[in-house]
């Protein structure tokens, strides 16, 4: 049995990097 906290907050820190590169992203090619 794990953790669910320490779960829940590597997905969200998952879903920040992932958010951080789709706006990378789209400034790098939606000006």
């Amino acid at each position: 049995m794990y953790d669910i906290t320490l779960f829940d907050q590597i997905q969200c820190h998952n879903n920040e990097v992932k958010n951080q590169r789709v706006n990378a992203y789209l400034k790098l090619h939606f000006h």
